[in-house]
């Protein structure tokens, strides 16, 4: 992914490929909410038909202290098209719902997350 930019070809002070070095070492979770394209807040969140909002808001945050107590490293959370679940829920009329979810979301999995 990084062959061929300046991340890439970047030297330690010792003469190792400082980066390369580092590659595959951490844990990796890596979303896209790009296809989260729901017409309404049920649908749009859905993990498990039975699963409680804050169950599914802390879902990023335990996943990453079970990563973080397996490899013994903190975790990398790449998250691509988050907005995309926001545009959708304005469209069609369940913003607010949407905007609470993911402030609890991301405010579990981000903010105050210690792994």
């Amino acid at each position: 992914m990084f062959e061929g930019l300046s991340i890439w070809d970047e030297k330690s002070p010792d003469g190792d490929y400082a980066y390369r070095k580092l590659q595959g070492t951490y844990p990796v979770i890596s979303l896209s909410f790009a296809k989260i394209k729901e017409t309404s807040y049920q649908n749009t969140r859905k993990v498990s038909a039975d699963m409680e909002d804050y169950v599914a808001a802390d879902s990023l945050n335990a996943l990453s202290d079970y990563l973080m107590r397996y490899y013994g490293k903190r975790v990398i959370i790449l998250l691509d098209e988050y907005d995309t679940p926001m545009q959708e829920a304005y469209v069609n009329g369940y913003g607010e719902e949407m905007a609470a979810f993911t402030r609890s979301l991301f405010n579990a999995a981000f903010k105050t997350n210690p792994y």
